[in-house]
């Protein structure tokens, strides 16, 4: 039997996890809080990552498959229309808990007014044996939305934890992006829900063999030429946003391709004494001179040293 009145639901989308699934599921389940359901949901592996998601004989694990190989978006989205719980949290299957990730969540969100939608904790990367912590604090800005619009550090690996009346009232993640559904999640719901964190490291993140969607910029690019439109109006307003924005899609547009595209961003980067032009333009001559290949390793390059573009 299922547990029927959980506190708090985790979901995990599983494609091809054979290696790493049992391990993030045992994170899970020897949690020092109990009342929970762990909803697994499969995207069609090619492996044995269904047989192991039903191996585990505990009744707070819920097990579905998917029909077809839909992407981590819908799976998750699946889990999140499958749960039974007022709070959702959110674990990739190759990354796990710490002991008390679920206890020291709900300490956080639990008491929280109305206003705050979600949450997330410090994290551990785990890469090549080697071990690096971080947690974000961000600075706090006018509005939950312009604080996410200047500084986005966060992704649905991040310990994320989310109250189930943001999705009633914002809607799921858009499984129609390639790329940056979490960013867009993030923006839209910012627009209603204000955030709270931790900062205790409560979640390890696995980067070794990691499927490296976030330097697919094509994708990247993709997904931002369709979602962005919907926040340029604040963008457009905001200089320092404007430039920031117009830079990325500029140099993401190049990625996909699209020069076109691409110089229509520069030329709208704003001109001003707060961000000088200098750097973007020497970027923009980078991909309007060399081949792809080369300018994206010339433009990588210069930005892991920031010094020499200013």
């Amino acid at each position: 039997m299922n547990n029927i009145d959980p506190k708090i639901s985790v979901v995990i989308p599983v494609y091809n996890r054979s290696k790493s699934l049992e391990c993030a599921v045992k994170s899970v389940l020897n949690q020092s809080f109990s009342n929970f359901e762990l909803i697994l949901v499969d995207d069609c592996s090619l492996d044995n990552s269904w047989e192991i998601m039903n191996s585990f004989e505990d009744r707070r694990v819920r097990c579905f498959q998917l029909k077809t190989n839909s992407g981590a978006s819908k799976a998750r989205n699946f889990g999140i229309q499958k749960s039974n719980a007022a709070y959702i949290s959110f674990l990739d299957s190759d990354d796990f808990y710490e002991p008390d990730f679920l206890l020291e969540t709900l300490n956080v969100l639990e008491p929280t007014s109305e206003e705050i939608g979600f949450m997330w904790t410090g994290v551990r990367y785990i890469e090549n044996g080697l071990k690096n912590e971080f947690s974000w604090s961000p600075k706090l800005l006018k509005t939950p939305y312009l604080t996410f619009l200047n500084s986005l550090h966060i992704g649905t690996n991040s310990g994320i934890t989310v109250k189930r009346k943001v999705f009633d009232q914002c809607g799921n993640f858009d499984s129609n992006l390639p790329a940056a559904e979490d960013t867009e999640f993030f923006l839209r719901i910012t627009k209603m829900f204000n955030f709270t964190s931790t900062n205790k490291i409560l979640i390890n993140i696995e980067r070794d063999g990691k499927d490296r969607l976030s330097k697919n910029f094509v994708k990247i690019a993709e997904a931002y030429n369709k979602f962005l439109k919907s926040h340029l109006v604040t963008i457009n307003d905001n200089s320092l946003l404007k430039t920031k924005f117009y830079y990325k899609m500029m140099w993401l547009n190049y990625q996909a391709k699209n020069k076109k595209l691409a110089r229509y961003y520069f030329k709208n980067i704003p001109k001003s004494k707060i961000a000088t032009p200098n750097k973007y333009f020497l970027i923009f001559l980078i991909y309007e001179l060399f081949s792809l290949e080369l300018a994206t390793k010339m433009h990588f390059r210069l930005a892991a040293k920031p010094w020499l573009l200013h």
